[in-house]
């Protein structure tokens, strides 16, 4: 049985991305604590993707 290969890149960025939904998830219900954690964490692995639109992305989002 062929097993299919991951992308390891992609697989970050996928990451990335699951911690800017958390961010934004605690956000909404009001845990500033916790947005703030993985909002620090997503806007890390942006940083370090040189997913640079991402990154902006979220750090206009609360102005």
């Amino acid at each position: 049985m062929a097993q299919r290969r991951i992308d390891p890149f992609k697989e970050k960025r996928v990451n990335a991305a699951y911690r800017r939904t958390f961010a934004y998830y605690y956000q909404a219900v009001g845990n500033p604590t916790e947005a703030l954690h993985w909002a620090e964490s997503a806007l890390d692995c942006f940083e370090r993707l040189g997913m640079l639109a991402a990154k902006g992305e979220m750090q206009n989002a609360d102005r």
